[in-house]
């Protein structure tokens, strides 16, 4: 049980930190295009508006934006219903709602929404660059779980306007359950393109056989073999189909084995695994820790311990699938050497055969041997994109983001606590730093006690200047 409590606590951490990657929160701007900032300036203040803004920028853009190195302000103003005007510091252009506008850093398009313009109100937006809205997010978002026991993480995002955090928290997450997804597909996909290329090769080497079996008959007029051949042929069916079957698992087993050793940081595939309960665990655990390794490496290096550790349990891992593969293969060996035995009897019952006819019955062999291949493979590929098609992520959303009815920050109790104390306070600080820094003799009973004694006169003086 202590076990098993501190890898679901290593896991939970791991998944923490993939949460707060820098690429999931990039994916996150780019899909939301969270570097543009919408701002309306009335007469008192400019505030930043969102949902509410009469107008919506898209950036329009097949790959990353190339978005200005430093900040870029624009103002926009309404000068039809359809119609409208840009400038900038520099530059001013004119362009069409619902058309493409051309600027120095891409293409853009201006749409209104059902919010309208507001005569007394200036708008504008702001392109911002990816790095700032990176750490600026990432900075605002926190992940943390409060019960180390479960496999439970929450997500709390600090934003001034509600919807926006609402947006990017069900956006994070949905992108990093479809990375999960993706990294399953990845398995399924490697196991695709290794069953496409076999398929591929075994059909053409299953049609030139055909078309040389084809030209054989022809050549040696055996459309019509004797009823005896017939019945010799067939019995033979049963040994060679069980010899066929031998030889396609070895070839399975062998480039299997030969993947292995010459890819060894891609993920195996997983539908052409070979007999065995053992093996098949291995190979699952082998593929789990590929997928593991490359989501730690999202967010660690790769001399972080984690990371090393998941490659010296993968070499371990990849040493026992070698060994099993090598067991495999000698049984297998073994097995079809027996079986071939066991044809070669029948070979020499067969001995009274014409030549032609055992000639082609070695060609029936050959192409039996590459059917049944060719269907194990078809049949492996239909049973791989069902698996994709139904493949779902490990983790799930229980509840969706929802912002708080009260302000997070600021506080609204501790600031009309202190502007209280404040106002309270601030009066007799004044007095008291007033009467710290007075350097006046203001009262004759102040300069007798500074002289310790007591006036006996006074003496008046004109303190204007005459003449």
């Amino acid at each position: 049980t202590a076990s098993k409590h501190v890898t679901n606590k290593a896991y939970v951490d791991n998944e923490i930190e993939i949460l707060k990657s820098r690429t999931l929160m990039r994916n996150v701007i780019l899909d939301l295009q969270l570097y543009i900032h919408y701002f309306a300036t009335g007469h008192v203040k400019t505030t930043e508006i969102y949902a509410e803004s009469p107008f919506h920028l898209q950036y329009l853009s097949t790959h990353a934006p190339h978005m200005p190195s430093k900040q870029a302000l624009f103002e926009i103003r309404p000068i039809s219903a359809t119609q409208y005007t840009l400038s900038n510091s520099h530059s001013t252009w004119e362009g069409v709602f619902g058309d493409t506008l051309s600027l120095s850093f891409g293409n853009i398009l201006i749409t209104r929404t059902k919010f309208p313009f507001v005569p007394e109100n200036i708008y504008s937006f702001q392109f911002t660059t990816l790095d700032d809205e990176i750490k600026r997010y990432k900075k605002a978002l926190s992940v943390s779980t409060n019960n180390k026991f479960v496999s439970m993480v929450q997500l709390y995002f600090m934003d001034i306007i509600p919807l926006r955090g609402e947006r990017i928290l069900n956006k994070h997450m949905e992108n990093y359950l479809q990375s999960n997804v993706d990294d399953k597909n990845q398995i399924i996909d490697s196991a695709l393109i290794f069953i496409d290329e076999n398929i591929a090769k075994v059909s053409n080497e299953l049609t030139a056989l055909e078309t040389e079996i084809e030209a054989y008959r022809k050549h040696n007029q055996l459309s019509d073999l004797s009823e005896t051949s017939r019945v010799l042929i067939q019995n033979t069916s049963i040994n060679d189909q069980e010899l066929a079957k031998l030889q396609t698992q070895i070839k399975i087993t062998h480039d299997l084995k030969l993947h292995l050793k010459q890819f060894p940081d891609r993920i195996i595939p997983a539908t052409l695994n070979i007999e065995g309960q053992n093996f098949s665990s291995l190979l699952h655990k082998y593929n789990d820790l590929q997928s593991y390794q490359n989501k730690l490496l999202i967010a660690l290096t790769v001399s972080h311990p984690d990371v090393q550790n998941t490659k010296l349990e993968m070499l371990s891992i990849r040493n026992d699938l070698l060994e099993s593969i090598d067991t495999k293969l000698s049984a297998l060996q073994t097995q079809y050497t027996e079986t071939q035995k066991t044809a070669d009897q029948i070979r020499l019952n067969l001995k009274d055969l014409p030549v032609k006819a055992r000639q082609l019955l070695g060609y029936d062999r050959q192409q039996q041997i590459k059917q049944d291949l060719y269907l194990i493979l078809l049949k492996k590929r239909i049973e791989t994109s069902f698996s994709k098609s139904t493949n779902l992520p490990n983790g799930r959303i229980i509840d969706y983001a929802q912002a708080d009815p009260i302000p997070f920050s600021p506080n609204k109790k501790v600031v009309l606590f202190l502007s209280s104390m404040l106002g309270i306070t601030t009066p007799f600080l004044l007095i008291y730093l007033q009467h710290i820094f007075n350097t006046k003799v203001r009262s004759e009973s102040q300069f007798s006690t500074m002289l310790r004694d007591q006036i006996i006169g006074y003496v008046q003086t004109n303190a204007q200047s005459k003449g």
